[in-house]
This record gives structure tokens, C-alpha cells and sequence, in this order.
């Protein structure tokens, strides 16, 4: 796995919130599912914390207040991204091969794992995949992830296939096939539950087009629950609980 080295200026010469959109644009640009930060760190043995990236960037807009806040903690930090053209299982492969990239890195650190929507579904079938060789100081958020799908009716995925990538099909109805009965470590949910303000990963409980978990895979005691965030505004929220 190849790592790009993301920014080539100082901190000294460009403030935070420049710093950031500069950022979004080498994520845009890079050829690299694992995308590396080079701003300025407060503490070498401090916690280093990986972003996945849910659908593909578009402007970054909900992203930007994050790097923003993350630059200006000074903390280490990575950037995974998504394909949406590439399948479940390939999406999958690829954080798996990050998170061991950033474990190798950094063996003596808490490394904290931010991922967001879809994002944050394949991780948790990473992470199921990884429980015997990842870190005991290794931590996973999910955040407004569609674990439970968008509610596509079973005739659309085809639809979805075609128009927004194989990805966003197979989470268009949920990863029960994936996830149903695992109790998942060292990991959490942040779970938007306004339907209203997020329809896209609100819990949907009984509708039918929605392949419902019984159970959270990090364990229903693992739950927190956002009644006020968007979709958007979930990503800073997230950050500002998890970046110390």
C-alpha cells in the first residue's frame, strides 16, 4: 500500500481551515486508498487517529471542519478513501490493508478509527475480519453508517448498481448477511436517529425494505445516539468527541 504524502507546506504559513481544503484536494487527487498527513504534531506518542471515508468526496464540505479541527489539536492523523466502483468485499480489502499500514506504524500508539456512512459499514466487516491480528490500543467508531441499509426496495439494487456503483448496491439493503450475530470488540456506533434530518442511515425499525440487525454488532450498550445532527453535520460532531 502506497502512502502519499499529503501536504508540502507549513503550518507556520497557512492557517488551519486553508490547510484543510487543502487537504480535501490531495484526498481528491490521490491515486492512494491510504493518504498521509504531514502537519504539525504535538505529541510523536499521542493517539493517532485514521478518517474512512464514506461516499466519495464530492466538494468534501463535511469533512473539512473535522481536518480542520484535527490540524488545529495537532494530532497525526490518515485518510482512508472509499471506492464506489469497487465491490463490498474490494472496499473491505483495502481498510484492511490501511488499518494493518497504520498499525505497523505506529505499534506503540492508540490508534482511534473515525468512519463515517458507508465507510463505517465495510470497516465493521474489516474489523470482523482483522479481531485476531489488530492492536489491543486499536479503536473503532462508526458514524450514521447504513448498517442496516438505505431502505431500496429489492427491485431498485440493480438501479443502484448501475448508477451509484456496486458498493452502494450492496448497502442498499444492509449487511445482515455480513454482520447478523457477530459481538464485535474494541468498537462503537454513533447512530443519527432523526430520520427527518438524516433519511439516509437513520435507524429504521420494522420498515420493510430494510434488512434490520437485531443486534448492533459492537453491542446495543455500545450505542450513542444523535436526535439533532444531519447526515453532514454528524462528521464534526464525531470528531469533537473522539480527537483529544
Amino acid at each position: 500500500l502506497i502512502l502519499l504524502c499529503c501536504s508540502a507546506w507549513s503550518n507556520e504559513s497557512l492557517d488551519s481551515n486553508t490547510l484543510a481544503q487543502s487537504y480535501i484536494e490531495k484526498i481528491k487527487n490521490s491515486n492512494s486508498a491510504l493518504v498521509q498527513f504531514t502537519n504539525e504534531i504535538q505529541d510523536k506518542n499521542g493517539t493517532v487517529y485514521l478518517f474512512v471515508q464514506g461516499i466519495e468526496l464530492g466538494d468534501g464540505k463535511q469533512w473539512l471542519p473535522a481536518l480542520d479541527l484535527a490540524i488545529q489539536k495537532k494530532v497525526r492523523f490518515y485518510f482512508h478513501k472509499i471506492y464506489n466502483r469497487k465491490t463490498l468485499a474490494g472496499n473491505v480489502a483495502l481498510i484492511k490493508a490501511s488499518i494493518a499500514q497504520v498499525q505497523r506504524l505506529h505499534a506503540k500508539n492508540r490508534i482511534e478509527i473515525m468512519a463515517y456512512s458507508a465507510g463505517g459499514a465495510a470497516t465493521l466487516v474489516a474489523w470482523r475480519d482483522l479481531e485476531k491480528s489488530r492492536s489491543k490500543k486499536m479503536h473503532l467508531t462508526t458514524v450514521a453508517s447504513p448498517i442496516s441499509g438505505y431502505g431500496a426496495p429489492k427491485i431498485f439494487v440493480p438501479i443502484v448498481d448501475l448508477f451509484f456503483g456496486n458498493y452502494n448496491g450492496k448497502l442498499s439493503r444492509g449487511l445482515k448477511s455480513e454482520l447478523d450475530g457477530q459481538q464485535l470488540t474494541q468498537c462503537r456506533h454513533f447512530v443519527n436517529t432523526d430520520c427527518s434530518l438524516d433519511r439516509h442511515t437513520c435507524p429504521r425499525r420494522g420498515t420493510k425494505n430494510s434488512e434490520l440487525l437485531p443486534h448492533m454488532p459492537c453491542g446495543n450498550d455500545k450505542v450513542t445516539e444523535f436526535s439533532n445532527e444531519t447526515h453532514e453535520s454528524i462528521v464534526v460532531r464525531a470528531a469533537e468527541l473522539i480527537i483529544e
